[in-house]
C-alpha cells in the first residue's frame, strides 16, 4: 500500500502548537476488518525551516508492505508589526525621542536590535505634518518585521506681546502705543519672520477721560 504524506506549514508564531499525524480509517484497498494504525510524524524542531514528514508509527500490520512518500513541514517567519507613534512639537523646539509600538512578539521574545525612528523635519522646519519612519530593527530569524509610519505634527510657537506702559496729560490725544514681542526663534524678528503681521494696540481711554489708569491691550497680530 502506498501512502503520500501531505506537505504543511505554520508560522514561527505557532511554535507550541503540536502537529499531529492522522490516524487513518478503513481504506478501499484493504481487506475487510483491516485498518491503518499509528500516525505520521515530522522531524522535531520549532524554528524557521523545513522538516521532513515521515511514516512515523503508521502501520498496517504484518499482512501489508507500507510505502510512505515523505513530504515537508515548513515553519515560516511570523509577522511583527512596528508602527511609529504619533507625536507633536512646537516650531523652534528640538525633535523629541521618537517611539514605536510593536505587536506580534510571542513567549517573551524581544528585540535583538530595536528599530530606530526618524523624520525629515528639523528644528527650523515649518509647521505642518511630517512622516515618522522606523527601520533597521531585528527580532531574529523567527520574525519578519513590517513597518508603518506615524506623524509628527509641528504646531505654532507662541509669541508674547506686552504693551509698553506710557502716559499722557488730561485732554491730550492718545499716543501711538508700542509693545515688545518675545518668543522668536532662530534670530527671527518682527521684520524677518515669514507671515508676520503686527498687532494693533489701543486703550479704552478717550480724550475726555478723567485722570486715572487705563488698560492698553493689543490684538489682531499674526
Amino acid at each position: 500500500v502506498r501512502i503520500k504524506a501531505a506537505s504543511a506549514f505554520r508560522h514561527e508564531i505557532d511554535r507550541h502548537r503540536p502537529v499531529m499525524g492522522r490516524v487513518l480509517g478503513p481504506h478501499r484497498s484493504l481487506a475487510a476488518g483491516d485498518a491503518f494504525g499509528g500516525r505520521l510524524v515530522r522531524r522535531s524542531g520549532v524554528h524557521v525551516g523545513s522538516y521532513a514528514i515521515t511514516d512515523g508509527t503508521l502501520s498496517l500490520g504484518s499482512n501489508y508492505t507500507l510505502t510512505v512518500t515523505p513530504a515537508t513541514f515548513t515553519i515560516t517567519k511570523a509577522p511583527l508589526s512596528v508602527r511609529a507613534d504619533d507625536t507633536t512639537r512646537t516650531y523652534g523646539a528640538a525633535n523629541p525621542t521618537f517611539t514605536f509600538t510593536a505587536t506580534g512578539f510571542q513567549d517573551g521574545d524581544t528585540w535583538i536590535i530595536p528599530p530606530t525612528c526618524s523624520t525629515s523635519a528639523t528644528d527650523g522646519s515649518s509647521t505642518g505634518d511630517y512622516p515618522i519612519t522606523c527601520a533597521d530593527g531585528s527580532a531574529g530569524i523567527g520574525y519578519t518585521v513590517e513597518y508603518s509610519s506615524g506623524t509628527l505634527t509641528r504646531t505654532k510657537a507662541t509669541l508674547t506681546v506686552t504693551p509698553d506702559a506710557t502716559s499722557r496729560t488730561y485732554g491730550a490725544s492718545d499716543p501711538i502705543f508700542t509693545y515688545a514681542v518675545t518668543g522668536f526663534f532662530f534670530g527671527e524678528t518682527e521684520g524677518s519672520a515669514a507671515g508676520y503681521h503686527a498687532p494693533t494696540c489701543r486703550s479704552d481711554a478717550t480724550t475726555g477721560s478723567p485722570v486715572g489708569t487705563y488698560t492698553i491691550s493689543c490684538t489682531d497680530g499674526t
